[in-house]
């Protein structure tokens, strides 16, 4: 019976050091997330996370911390705790649009539409929401007319807003083609460096061309003099490496100048919108 008291007694003093161990690392921890400490906080969520499996506010602050340094594939793993966890809708949504968001910092736009089509549309707020995030989802799948339509969706605009936004997805939709990186990459490939000048990087093209024609040139000049053999083992690696890596710098200027390109297009719509509610 001694015994039975003394383990009692034991366990009810663990449990409740526990307990303030856990109040004092969850103070810790958010001292440090909001002093943007977001390494530093973690640790301290984790080991809530531990004791406390169904902590929702603790998941949240830990899916976020790892949002925040880029840690995506963590930060979605807490946010599906937090959504089997939740039995309300406009929270479920909420973690649905944070989702989406660490799916698209990744560019997985696919697994971003699931989770946005996956938002159950209680109210008027969390419409316009959806077809707002599937605007961007499609217009960075390059599915121009699809994200257009949610655009369009987003708000009841002005017939002289529809004829800026219709603008806008034809400007973007013909320099989107023009700026093609299949294009640049033939370009470069029959010609060095020539798929960097065409849209407008030639330090980047000039160089290409320079290193891709003298190493051409040396692996020549040693094929002639010696042996065909000889050139391959002592040049032709790095021919190898100037004409493709010029290659891949064509394809990745021409996507990077796409990517602006959107970029800016997002923030003329975004105008719109800003306008359109104030009005």
């Amino acid at each position: 019976m001694k015994n039975w008291i003394i383990y009692l007694i034991s366990l009810l003093y663990t449990t409740t050091l526990t307990g303030q161990k856990k109040e004092e690392s969850f103070q810790i921890a958010l001292e440090n997330f909001h002093s943007e400490n977001y390494d530093l906080c973690i640790p301290y969520f984790k080991r809530i996370a531990f004791f406390e499996s169904d902590n929702i506010t603790n998941l949240n602050y830990l899916a976020e911390s790892y949002s925040k340094i880029k840690s995506y594939d963590n930060a979605l793993v807490h946010y599906s705790l937090m959504y089997n966890l939740l039995s309300n809708d406009s929270l479920k949504n909420e973690v649905c649009f944070e989702m989406a968001k660490c799916y698209m910092s990744q560019e997985k736009y696919d697994y971003a539409e699931i989770e946005i089509l996956n938002i159950k549309e209680v109210n008027k707020y969390f419409k316009s929401r959806k077809n707002y995030y599937l605007f961007l989802i499609y217009l960075n799948k390059r599915e121009f007319e699809l994200s257009k339509n949610y655009f369009l969706n987003i708000s009841e605009f002005s017939d002289s807003k529809i004829n800026l936004i219709q603008s806008s997805f034809s400007h973007l939709e013909k320099k989107i083609r023009r700026t093609n990186p299949k294009v640049a990459s033939v370009l470069s490939m029959l010609i060095p460096g020539s798929g960097q000048m065409f849209y407008g990087n030639f330090s980047s093209g000039i160089n290409s061309l320079l290193l891709t024609t003298t190493a051409l040139t040396v692996f020549t000049i040693i094929s002639i003099r010696y042996s065909y053999i000889d050139a391959m083992l002592s040049v032709f690696p790095y021919y190898q490496r100037y004409y493709i890596g010029g290659v891949i710098n064509a394809i990745n200027f021409a996507e990077e100048k796409n990517k602006l390109i959107t970029h800016k297009t997002i923030n003329n719509l975004n105008n719109i919108i800003n306008l359109d509610n104030n009005n």
